[in-house]
């Protein structure tokens, strides 16, 4: 995890989110994140720092990712 994620993740926790999970997806590093009422995958960068931010909400993460959910790569 970089920096920038890491501080953002912290951010994060700090507003009441739970970040239980981290993946590496086929589309890159991918966070499960949940409040008291939504949980999604979330991709790190932008994605991550916009929830963090208030530009987006987790709602509107989970409806985004119906139907284009990045998969978890296997684990060797």
């Amino acid at each position: 995890m970089d920096d920038r994620n890491e501080s953002v993740i912290q951010a994060l926790r700090e507003q009441g989110y739970e970040v239980h999970e981290s993946v590496m997806s086929t589309e890159g590093m991918i966070y499960g994140v949940r409040s008291k009422q939504d949980s999604a995958w979330v991709k790190g960068g932008d994605e991550l720092g916009d929830l963090a931010a208030g530009r987006i909400t987790l709602a509107e993460i989970a409806v985004r990712q119906r139907g284009q959910k990045p998969t978890p790569e296997a684990q060797v």
